[in-house]
């Protein structure tokens, strides 16, 4: 009995550690940030918020600067963020409006936009 019982438990087990193999990580942490920015190439609407992110949040935000904690010297930053982007840059606001310095144009929030909806991607 406790033979079948240790083969029962053996061979659960086994089933077990194999299950998780084959799971994609994006589908099991759909916030984690799977930017590959050495590696792929940089898409036409990602490009567009980094240009924006470039020319309105240097002063706080890039060159080494991180204000509230937010740094984007890295691409993959601003992929791990794009939902901090969004809600302080697009209208309706749903944390702290950026930049200080005033609101986006109607453009620049309507960029970000399009490339949160189409998947906040690097290669978006």
């Amino acid at each position: 009995m406790k033979r079948l019982f240790f083969t029962a438990i053996i061979i659960f087990s086994l089933f077990a550690i194999n299950s998780c193999y084959h799971d994609k990580e994006e589908l099991i942490y759909p916030n984690s940030s799977s930017c590959k920015a050495a590696t792929d190439a940089m898409g036409p609407t990602f490009t567009n918020v980094r240009n924006i992110i470039n020319s309105k949040c240097g002063g706080c935000h890039l060159g080494g600067g991180s204000t509230a904690g937010y740094n984007f010297d890295n691409d993959c930053s601003i992929v791990t963020y794009w939902s901090e982007i969004k809600g302080s840059c697009v209208q309706p606001y749903t944390l702290q409006q950026m930049p200080t310095s005033g609101p986006l144009s109607t453009n620049e929030q309507a960029q970000i936009t399009a490339w949160v909806n189409a998947g906040h991607r690097y290669t978006d």
